[in-house]
């Protein structure tokens, strides 16, 4: 996995020099003024056959504009991964450009714009890359305004809906429209509220309260939840791409569009870029997963909010979209690949629409006509493959159940393995990573939606992959251990009557978790064998343990030579291994100057300790041979036994 990795890396740093070249001899002086956003194809208005499989640019201040974040985004990660000085300047260049966007409530995709370029800069620079904070103090004023302009589309135009309207009044998805693509960029008011502060009052502390509104409207809206033992229980955590809602523009039908009443109601659902309306779109759903995880990641520690709502619906939408997937979903023949996670554009247009609500095969808005199968292979998309595997890895650090922290994991690794390896018809031409593609991007065989005719690269694709890439290899990293013992030495033969027997004290610390928050299982080693000459003694603390010295019940045993004790911990979900040694010796019980013999001279210095004479530079743990943590007349007596060859009791 490591070594493909590696070279996805390698690859993504060619595609996006290559690309920034693109740009520079398509617009000469003006270049950092122009964003990728997809490879051109025969649908693209505008198209010619000799830019096939060219990035198509656009400036961020347009709809169209919406993922110009990702380009940007694209340079952070990889200046992350690699330390490139160009492509940390590039990063910064292209993601000033978005700053006048901030001001303009054009849609709702701020949250694209702003979130994987300014905010991921704040990130991820430091006192060492930015001194003085003058970069990401400036990102930080940027993010609040972005954030507050944003706001101002919940309830748009005083249209009460409880959502963030998508578009405006252009026509697409009207009246009032949403999509569930929101749930991705509402974490800009998140993140607002958290940058300044978690106000209790205040304009931040409503664009929190807003978002918290928003994500329970999606939830009301836009997931489809069935209990087992319902016809559609195999549906439970899909979405509905879209809902409108009356307003009152011309797009509203009569009686509503003149009713205050009815502004802001549910007029109908649909999956828009997706085969019908009961369906589901395989991008919706891996955006729905992905946001619904940030959003518990903001909330988690208010319970006022029940966040736990949204944990259950990033992992009922995760839940779905796993089980969906080519390589396990056997109900549709027509898409079941092994080693094929790359989902559909939708999984559901093969075997058909299902019975449902809203549905509505001609579009006429009367309900109960739903769209039959294709009965066909259905083309793959990568972008959302990309999007679901980052979400999933970010999923798994934020689920408390191990079992589903794994699966998680698990998943995302093997849509990751998908996107770098996948070659479905043994062709030698790999199916995602574009490699072996005319297309620009990273990736290749991304779509626009279930009616896109051709698979070319979108930005945002290559923005998550290499943002999952990134999550992979830090939840994924080698476990790093060290260990240390407070002490050299322990007596061989303490008393078993002594209850905290004569010990040194093992502490292990992780220097580097394979895993974020995994369990431990340890095992103990001596010179590379079973432990013989010792005990180990758990503690409160799962990391630290008592090394008891073995009672062998004789009082003149030859001492044993140093010991190395070797400790192994094993990870409980990555089941990576990490092993670390120290070495201890073995004394005589009564060798209070270490000398490898009991005799006269350790006598005398127990007789000066117990008349309160300087035995430096020994200290109470020498003389200590009880184990009681006292030292004593009891003490005394077990010397003498010891030099009067009596066995210890």
């Amino acid at each position: 996995m490591q070594e493909a990795i590696d070279d996805a890396w390698e690859y993504s740093g060619t595609r996006l020099y290559d690309a920034i070249d693109y740009l520079q001899e398509q617009h000469g002086a003006e270049y950092l003024s122009y964003y990728p956003r997809h490879t051109w194809t025969p649908e693209d208005f505008g198209y010619s056959p000799e830019l096939f499989g060219k990035w198509r640019t656009t400036t961020p201040n347009r709809i169209f504009g919406w993922a110009t974040g990702f380009w940007p985004g694209c340079l952070w990660l990889q200046w992350q991964k690699t330390g490139d000085s160009n492509m940390l300047a590039a990063a910064k260049d292209w993601t000033a450009g978005i700053e006048p966007v901030a001001t303009n409530p054009l849609d709702h995709d701020l949250g694209f714009r702003f979130m994987t370029s300014f905010r991921m800069g704040y990130g991820l620079l430091d006192d060492t890359t930015d001194p003085g904070g003058v970069w990401r103090n400036h990102a930080r004023d940027v993010l609040l305004t972005a954030a507050g302009t944003l706001n101002s589309r919940f309830n748009n135009a005083g249209i009460p809906a409880g959502l963030i309207e998508a578009v405006g009044r252009n026509g697409w998805l009207a009246p009032y429209g949403v999509v569930v693509d929101s749930m991705m960029n509402v974490s800009l008011l998140f993140e607002g509220y958290e940058l300044s502060g978690r106000p209790a009052t205040g304009p931040a502390r409503q664009w929190y309260e807003n978002g918290i509104t928003h994500a329970n409207t999606i939830i009301e809206q836009h997931l489809r939840r069935f209990d087992a033992g319902d016809p559609r229980a195999n549906d439970d955590g899909s979405t509905y791409h879209g809902s409108t809602h009356y307003d009152n523009s011309t797009y509203t039908p009569l009686p509503q569009r003149n009713d205050p009443n009815s502004w802001g109601d549910l007029y109908y659902k649909m999956t828009a870029q997706g085969y019908s309306d009961e369906t589901t779109w395989s991008r919706g759903q891996a955006w729905s997963l992905y946001g619904f995880a940030q959003v518990y990641a903001y909330t988690r520690d208010d319970p006022a909010v029940q966040p736990e709502r949204f944990l259950d619906t990033a992992c009922r939408n995760a839940n779905y979209f796993i089980s969906h997937l080519p390589h396990y979903y056997t109900a549709d023949d027509h898409n079941h690949r092994l080693g094929d996670f790359a989902p559909p554009t939708d999984f559901d247009a093969a075997l058909g629409e299902a019975v449902g609500p809203w549905n509505d095969a001609n579009n006429d808005k009367v309900y109960g006509d739903r769209r039959a199968g294709t009965h066909a292979l259905v083309a793959r998309d990568s972008s959302a493959a990309a999007i679901a595997a980052s979400g999933l890895l970010l999923l798994s650090t934020l689920v408390t159940d191990e079992d589903l922290r794994e699966e998680y994991f698990l998943a995302a690794e093997d849509i990751l393995w998908c996107l770098m390896t996948y070659d479905g018809d043994g062709d030698s031409q790999l199916d995602y990573l574009g490699k072996d593609s005319v297309h620009m991007g990273i990736l290749a065989n991304a779509r626009g939606g279930y009616s896109s005719q051709y698979g070319n690269s979108f930005i945002f694709g290559d923005f998550y992959f290499l943002e999952a890439l990134t999550r992979y290899e830090a939840l994924n990293r080698d476990l790093l251990i060290s260990l240390a013992a407070d002490y050299d030495w322990v007596y061989q033969n303490t008393p078993v009557t002594t209850l905290d027997r004569h010990h040194c004290v093992l502490t292990v610390t992780i220097t580097q978790e394979a895993r974020a928050g995994e369990s431990y299982a340890a095992g103990f080693t001596e010179n590379g064998g079973p432990l013989t000459n010792f005990t180990v003694q758990t503690t409160a603390n799962p990391l630290v343990w008592n090394l008891v010295g073995g009672r062998v019940g004789s009082s003149t045993p030859s001492a044993p030579a140093l010991r190395t004790i070797g400790v192994t911990l094993t990870g409980s979900q990555s089941g990576k291994s990490a092993s670390a040694s120290v070495q201890v010796a073995l004394r005589l019980l009564g060798d209070i100057d270490g000398n490898g013999l009991v005799g006269l001279t350790d006598k005398v210095q127990m007789n000066k300790k117990l008349n309160g004479l300087d035995t430096a530079p020994y200290t109470d743990r020498n003389f200590d041979l009880t184990g009681d943590g006292a030292v004593g007349l009891t003490d005394k007596v077990q010397i003498n036994r010891v030099l009067n060859g009596l066995a210890i009791p």
